[in-house]
């Protein structure tokens, strides 16, 4: 008999509200804890003062590490000369210690005083634009900086003979915001559009190499600098030039 009343009392126990048979969910139990509220504040509160500080630790190591990439990219030598730019965090890492690799692209030209003082230009010609994604290999890469000229300096009726006497250099130069005088939208999509199943030749950059492929593929990787590893130009045909040529009028193209 004891054994069938401690039989019964186990699968019946009086101070739960629930029915035999049945689970037990949250609300049938008591919440209980050893501590006050007040210790588990003070718990929580260290807590996360301590990942808070972990955090601001590992993105100034981020931070730290980023510009010391940086100062090395920008102070390069290069041709025996050093690139001497200081480097600024909020210019080229930002607070996450991700590094603006189009600034650290910028601050890696050098100036070259090619031509006298009457044929630099004005500066009223803008900032090149650089790409947002172009692959560290590239922005970390010395280069001479292009001479940037509006239409207007090299145009006006005052400076008639300005581009020839700068074209006689030889120099690289951009003249800029010129599209509005072409009769074609001097774009990839126009020669997409117009020539883009013709097969042409291009070249790579770095090793000298050729292949062929068709103008729809070679401009359709314009902007494209995913995972890019290789530089490809164009080599264009007598054909092909002559097409260009018919198509903006006959304007000489070099």
């Amino acid at each position: 008999m004891q054994k069938k009343r401690e039989k019964h009392a186990h699968s019946n126990p009086f101070f739960l509200a629930c029915n035999k048979r049945n689970e037990h969910p949250s609300s049938n139990f008591s919440p209980m804890s050893r501590f006050f509220k007040e210790e588990l504040d003070t718990a929580f509160a260290e807590m996360e003062r301590i990942v808070e500080e972990e955090d601001e630790r590992l993105k100034k190591e981020r931070r730290d590490k980023a510009q010391r990439n940086v100062a090395a990219a920008v102070g390069q030598p290069s041709n025996g000369s050093v690139v001497a730019v200081e480097v600024d965090p909020e210019r080229f890492v930002d607070t996450s210690g991700a590094i603006n690799w189009s600034e650290v692209f910028k601050a890696k030209g050098i100036k070259r005083e090619v031509y006298p003082r009457c044929l630099l230009p004005s500066g009223t010609a803008g900032d090149p634009y650089v790409p947002s994604v172009l692959p560290e290999a590239v922005t970390i890469a010395p280069y001479y900086r292009i001479c940037r000229y509006s239409d207007n300096e090299l145009t006006a009726i005052e400076s008639a003979d300005k581009f020839a006497k700068i074209w006689a250099y030889g120099e690289p130069i951009v003249v800029a915001n010129i599209l509005s005088k072409f009769k074609i939208d001097w774009t990839p999509e126009y020669f997409i559009r117009e020539f883009g199943d013709r097969e042409c030749l291009i070249t790579e950059c770095e090793q000298d190499s050729n292949k062929k492929t068709t103008i729809k593929d070679f401009f359709g990787q314009f902007g494209n600098y995913t995972d890019r590893k290789e530089v490809w130009k164009l080599k264009v045909r007598s054909h092909f030039w002559f097409l260009l040529h018919e198509a903006v009028g006959g304007v000489e193209l070099s």
